[in-house]
């Protein structure tokens, strides 16, 4: 079979820390744990409670962590260069509100077919379970797809 879909992970692959930009220690926890979120409101509520932070904190939080990120613009090169030719999609672990902040600030919806994020899904990578969904969005078979991630933890399934 040919391929017709890629789908990349964000962070890492595309997205990667801007070494500009210095974040506080709570704020470098807190976003290493945005990977594991795959319900929001339990996300941040726990993140405000262990914290004692208030909901315009939360909120600031969320803006400095997305604001903490750049384009990986190799990536974003070759990118440009395939993207008519196949479908294309995102497939992010992490908080919806930050990836909502991305999906603005990079416009992502402009540049991938589909824009996947473990937190509005209720599931994370690696469960195999979301790259079926994933495929079925992009209607293709595992055998028609390439996946870009820079965890091999996620490439396994």
């Amino acid at each position: 079979m040919n391929i017709s879909a890629i789908i990349y992970d964000l962070v890492g692959p595309l997205l990667i820390r801007n070494p500009d930009i210095i974040l506080d220690t709570q704020t470098q926890e807190i976003n290493r744990c945005c990977g594991r979120a795959t319900n929001e409101s339990t996300f941040w509520k726990k993140v405000a409670s262990e914290y004692n932070y208030s909901d315009q904190k939360i909120e600031e939080i969320k803006r400095v962590i997305a604001g903490a990120y750049t384009k990986n613009e190799q990536m974003w090169d070759f990118h440009k260069t395939i993207r008519s030719r196949y479908k294309t999609a995102i497939l992010n672990n992490g908080t919806a509100s930050v990836f909502k902040e991305w999906k603005k600030i990079f416009q992502l919806p402009k540049e991938f077919s589909y824009t996947f994020n473990s937190a509005e899904l209720g599931l994370k990578k690696p469960d195999p379970k979301i790259f079926s969904f994933c495929l079925n969005k992009l209607s293709v078979n595992p055998n028609q797809c390439i996946f870009v991630d820079d965890d091999e933890r996620n490439t396994a399934a």
